[in-house]
């Protein structure tokens, strides 16, 4: 199930599932489109994240997260920072990465149309 409540994942299924023929085509390119804003923000989200790990690496151990505990607090200090720059916008990447995940979803459809109409039963 997909984290829209659907029975599918509408970024990756929609091309080969018979179930999706019953949905109004509007309501799945709305899908479609949340999905992959979903998927791009999440992405680029690991993306800052490894951005923090490599900045956090820069600065000297010592102080507060000397202790295996204070590293782990450390860790998921920088992984909730990433997710909170993320989600206010982030760097703009998320929204290069929708519009390249929209496009290829485009192409892939206008062949799939396209192989459908030479082949006739």
């Amino acid at each position: 199930m997909s984290d829209l409540g659907l029975p599918f994942n509408p970024v990756i299924d929609a091309p080969f599932s018979g179930g999706l023929k019953s949905l109004p085509a509007p309501r799945l390119e709305r899908e479609r489109h949340v999905s992959m804003e979903q998927a791009a923000k999440d992405f680029e989200s690991v993306l800052l994240n490894k951005l923090l790990d490599g900045m956090k690496e820069t600065v000297g151990d010592g102080g507060l997260f000397n202790s295996p505990i204070g590293k782990q607090v450390q860790g998921l200090f920088y992984y909730y920072l990433a997710q909170d720059i993320a989600s206010k916008g982030g760097f703009g990447l998320w929204k290069d990465i929708q519009r390249s995940l929209e496009a290829q979803t485009q192409y892939r459809d206008k062949a799939s149309i396209a192989r459908a109409r030479e082949v006739k039963p």
